[in-house]
């Protein structure tokens, strides 16, 4: 069974490289990747903490599961998720998969939030996983959080600056590497390492009071770096692996947006995004575009460019009840060897 609290994280496989977020959320990813400048629910804590200074009343999350999954892997959801998460299920779907680049993430973040505050708690795991042709070794990248998340925000000139601040306490199990069934094993309990730490974001947004509401926002993710040297945490030592899972680098991230109203019940955003402007890269793999129609805050289309790839997603809001999907192009590779994935994302929500 999935198990809230239950979070695997994952980056990258032999050939791939690019480190994932802690979080993704699924307007987020339909709308580009985009999402600092333009959060505006209960994700703030895990997005942006200014975003709580745009909630209009409070929000109780009682349960929220969301799927993701590649094309390449999709066949193999079901029987994933209705059984526990283990290499060994893993290894033996991607039988007939070789040479193919396999992803599923599922999450969990039941919350409460309200304007300028909130808490919440994640569970979510992440699998990118490859299981060779040539000697049927499994190139592996799993990793595995619980976290507990506040935040908080302040505005001042009636909401024209913001500056918000959320901090998580992280019990991460993780395994990168190769794994080979005939020597390794495929208990993760063996392979995988463990360890807690304490990540603190900051965040803050200049809105212009005038028509469109152009906003320029900054996010300091991980400020300091994340690492996991606290001790073994809520799941005690049952994890062998050597040595503490990666720690998360500081990033700093930049974005503009523009929030035009076409009519009472009719409504845009427009959002641009720059990822780690304090690091080099390639430009275009660090950008993130996206726009959102938003129909008399029932129905929601958007639309994007993540990293390069195009994205679009789809919402249905009920007063108890949402329905959101969303396809996108991922980017797994290097920038000199690209790798472009795209994945289905599908989430119900039901809160009051």
């Amino acid at each position: 069974m999935l198990k809230l609290g239950l979070v695997l994280t994952v980056v990258s496989i032999c050939h791939i490289s690019v480190a994932a977020d802690f979080y993704q959320g699924i307007r987020q990813m339909g709308m580009g990747g985009a999402a600092i400048a333009v959060v505006n629910d209960e994700t703030s804590l895990l997005l942006n903490p200014i975003g709580l200074g745009r909630l209009r009343e409070p929000y109780v999350t009682l349960i929220d599961p969301e799927v993701t999954t590649n094309t390449k892997g999709a066949g193999a959801v079901q029987s994933l998720l209705t059984d526990s998460v283990s290499v060994d299920k893993i290894y033996d779907e991607m039988s007939g998969r070789l040479d193919r680049n396999y992803f599923i993430r599922a999450q969990m973040f039941p919350s409460f939030a309200t304007r300028n505050y909130g808490f919440g708690f994640l569970g979510k795991y992440d699998i990118l996983a490859n299981r060779r042709s040539s000697d049927q070794f499994l190139d592996l990248k799993y990793t595995n959080d619980m976290a507990a998340v506040a935040g908080y925000n302040h505005s001042f000139f009636g909401g024209q600056i913001k500056v918000g601040v959320s901090g998580r306490y992280i019990d991460r199990v993780q395994y990168v590497g190769t794994v080979d069934p005939a020597t390794d094993g495929l208990n993760i309990k063996n392979l995988a390492s463990q360890g807690t730490g304490l990540a603190v974001d900051a965040g803050a947004s200049f809105t212009s009071p005038t028509d469109w509401l152009p906003t320029l926002s900054f996010l300091l993710k991980d400020i300091g770096d994340t690492s996991f040297t606290l001790g073994n945490g809520l799941r005690g030592s049952s994890y062998s692996g050597l040595g503490d899972p990666s720690k998360i680098p500081m990033t700093a991230d930049v974005a503009l947006a523009l929030f035009p109203i076409w009519s009472n019940a009719t409504r845009g955003t427009f959002t641009i995004e720059y990822d780690d402007v304090l690091n080099k890269g390639k430009t275009e793999k660090k950008i993130h575009a996206g726009v959102e129609i938003n129909l008399a805050d029932r129905f929601f289309l958007r639309g994007g460019w993540n990293r390069g790839y195009p994205t679009v997603g789809f919402e249905y809001a009920a007063t108890y009840f949402q329905l959101q999907l969303a396809y996108y192009g991922e980017e797994i590779g290097t920038d000199s060897t690209p790798i472009r994935d795209d994945r289905v994302s599908i989430k119900t929500v039901f809160r009051f």
